[in-house]
């Protein structure tokens, strides 16, 4: 089943256009699926039935596992058996009709216009730190962007005099979005003073590096976001509270819902339109 995997994981990343996140996930759900099934005599996928893996649904949850874990792992098994019988290993799908828990979604959380003052004041602009921090915080707020998108930003996506950036985003949904111009001044404070000191070689072209001179890692993003968070006195924030916090107040001041999908990324509508309820 190893060989079958690796093609999976492939066939997700270059067909699919998955993230290398998402691949993780599908592989290490269906990695796990396959130990259980071994557990239980069962070494070939030709054997899997729908009751073995409405068996193996049971199992997650009598180990506690969450409704969202167990639909996840749902999900995963549905889109590996689909591309099994896509390349004729199996010639019928035991997950077509698998049941899946229901999974409530929460509310995504947003920051209050006080904690993003108190958020964006926090860095040390006079030091080249604060100055890179301020950049990303507020680029970030004013986007929309993922860490992910905002940590792989290069130099040539950036156009700090038309104030656009090209986002490379999940999959193939690749975007231009253009930047608030109350943080232009940030950007190119960040550009034109602190990155040139920072870099450690001169043939980086990430847009951010980190004060090893190096392009930062998601880790770090996270630990200066709680860092700036604890010292505000703000008890949750996440790079996703940014994310979420962007397409709310971007409603809010009467953007239009489907610009403010384009600037998040969003396939579908329906993904943009759970941000009305919190207007």
């Amino acid at each position: 089943m190893e060989e079958l995997l690796q093609e999976f994981d492939n066939y997700i990343g270059k067909e699919l256009g998955k993230s290398h996140n998402t691949r993780l996930s599908y592989c290490r759900d269906v990695k796990l699926l396959f130990a259980w099934l071994q557990s239980q005599g069962i070494s070939k996928i030709e054997d899997v039935t729908k009751a073995d893996l409405q068996a193996y649904t049971d199992h997650l949850a009598s180990l506690h596992k969450s409704n969202a874990t167990i639909s996840r792992s749902v999900a995963s098994a549905r889109q590996f058996f689909s591309f099994a019988k896509m390349r004729a290993y199996i010639f019928t799908d035991p997950s077509a009709d698998l049941k899946a828990p229901k999974v409530i979604r929460k509310a995504p959380k947003i920051a209050q216009d006080t904690d993003i003052e108190k958020l964006l004041s926090a860095p040390d602009t006079t030091t080249l730190k604060g100055i890179r921090d301020r950049a990303m915080l507020s680029l970030m707020l004013s986007t929309g962007m993922r860490v992910s998108e905002l940590l792989n930003l290069r130099v040539a996506d950036v156009d700090l005099k038309k104030r656009i950036v090209k986002i490379n985003g999940v999959g193939s949904r690749n975007r231009t979005v253009t930047y608030r111009k109350d943080i232009s001044s940030y950007m190119q404070d960040y550009f034109l003073m602190a990155r040139s000191q920072m870099l450690a070689q001169e043939d980086d072209d990430s847009f951010f590096v980190s004060c090893q001179g190096e392009k930062m890692t998601r880790q770090g993003f996270w630990k200066l976001l709680k860092t700036y968070g604890k010292a505000c006195g703000i008890k949750e924030i996440t790079p996703y509270t940014l994310r979420h916090s962007f397409a709310v107040y971007a409603l809010k001041n009467g953007e239009d819902i489907h610009s403010v999908q384009s600037a998040l990324g969003h396939s579908a509508v329906y993904s943009t339109t759970e941000y009305s309820s919190l207007l």
